[in-house]
C-alpha cells in the first residue's frame, strides 16, 4: 500500500467526495441553525402587520388557501433566510400587549389560532379567561398583559367558560361533550365531567349578590328564669335556620350547564356531581343563567324559545 502523505491525499479522487460530504454537512448544520433562530424570532401576531411586512420584503401578501398562522410562519421563514444570508440576527419586535386597539384605549390580546367564542372576567377584574374554536382556553393577567395559564385538554372547540366566585377555579364546556374544572393555583385540570351527549354550549356558576336578610331576634336582656330554656332552644333553632339559609345562598355552591342534547344540568361545585337534569322543549340549548337569589334558572334554545325553571314552591 502506498504511503499516505498530504500530496497523495490531495491526488486521491476520494478527496473530492470527502469535501462534498463536508459541504453537505455544513449546509445541514446551517439549516438547523437557521431553524433554531427562526423559532426564537419575534414577529407580529396581528395579520395586518404580517401582510405589511411581507409587502415590504417583496413577497406575496397572501397565497391561495393560506391561513393567518401559515402566513405568519411564512414571514418567519423569509426573515430567517434573509438573516442567514446577512449573517445577522435582525428581528421584528412583537407588539406590546398593552397596545391600544382604538382611541378608547382598550387592550387587545392575541393568542388563539382560531375564533374566540367565550370570555369572562374574574370578579376582581385582574384576570380574564377566553375560550375558542382552537380547543384551547387562556387566562390573561390584565396587569401584565401576559398569559397566566393555558387551559389545554379539550379536543374540540370551547363554547363556554366561567370563573368560580372563589376566584381560582374555572369551568370550561366544549364540543367534546365534557366540562373541565381548572385550578389557577396548581395550573392544572382538577376534574373532567362527562356532562352531555352533545356539545356543551354554556356553563354558569351560581352567584349570589348578597345573603337573604337574617331573621332578627328581639332580646331586651330581661328574660325570666323559667323561660331561659325555651329561649335558648329558640335561638339555637334560629341559628340553624340562618346557617342553612347562608349555605343555600352561598356563591359558587353549584353551577349550570347547557348542551346540544336539549338538557340543562345542575352540578355541585364541591364534588362535581350531577344534582338535577332539566328537560327543555328544544334539541339544542344555547345558553343558561341563574338568578342571584337562586330562585330562577333561564335557558335559551335553538328554536328561538326562552324558558324559565323554578322550584315548586316559587311562583313564576
Amino acid at each position: 500500500m502506498a504511503e499516505l502523505t498530504l500530496d497523495s491525499l490531495i491526488d486521491d479522487g476520494n478527496y473530492l467526495g470527502s469535501e462534498r460530504a463536508r459541504l453537505e454537512n455544513k449546509a445541514i448544520l446551517d439549516e438547523l441553525e437557521r431553524k433554531k433562530k427562526a423559532r426564537n424570532m419575534a414577529v407580529p401576531t396581528d395579520d395586518n402587520r404580517v401582510r405589511a411586512r411581507l409587502r415590504e420584503l417583496g413577497e406575496p401578501i397572501t397565497l391561495f388557501g393560506e391561513r393567518q398562522a401559515d402566513r405568519r410562519d411564512r414571514l418567519i421563514y423569509v426573515l430567517s433566510q434573509i438573516n442567514a444570508a446577512r449573517g445577522d440576527d435582525v428581528q421584528i419586535e412583537e407588539e406590546s400587549s398593552d397596545e391600544s386597539a382604538d382611541e378608547a384605549g382598550s387592550v387587545q390580546s392575541e393568542g388563539h389560532s382560531k375564533e374566540v367564542y367565550s370570555v369572562e372576567f374574574q370578579d376582581d377584574g385582574s384576570l380574564v379567561a377566553s375560550g375558542g374554536l382552537d380547543a384551547i382556553g387562556r387566562v390573561w393577567d390584565l396587569r401584565t398583559g401576559r398569559t397566566a395559564m393555558v387551559l389545554d385538554g379539550h379536543v374540540q372547540a370551547i363554547f363556554g367558560i366561567a370563573f368560580s366566585p372563589n376566584g381560582y377555579q374555572i369551568a370550561t364546556g366544549a364540543g367534546d361533550d365534557t366540562i373541565r374544572i381548572w385550578d389557577i393555583r396548581s395550573l392544572k385540570a382538577l376534574y373532567t365531567i362527562p356532562a352531555h351527549v352533545s356539545n356543551v354550549s354554556d356553563v354558569r356558576f351560581f352567584r349570589s349578590d348578597d345573603l337573604p336578610p337574617m331573621r332578627l331576634v328581639n332580646g331586651d336582656g330581661d328574660t325570666k328564669m323559667n323561660d331561659e330554656e325555651d329561649a335558648d332552644e329558640s335561638n339555637d333553632k334560629a341559628d340553624e335556620t340562618d346557617t342553612a339559609e347562608e349555605w343555600r345562598y352561598r356563591s359558587g355552591l353549584y353551577f349550570a350547564s347547557a348542551g346540544y342534547d336539549g338538557f340543562v344540568k345542575l352540578w355541585s361545585a364541591d364534588d362535581w356531581q350531577l344534582l338535577r337534569t332539566l328537560t327543555t322543549d328544544s334539541g339544542k340549548v344555547m345558553t343558561v343563567d341563574l338568578s342571584s337569589d337562586g330562585s330562577l334558572l333561564a335557558s335559551g334554545t335553538y328554536n328561538r324559545n326562552f324558558q324559565l325553571f323554578a322550584p315548586e314552591d316559587v311562583a313564576v
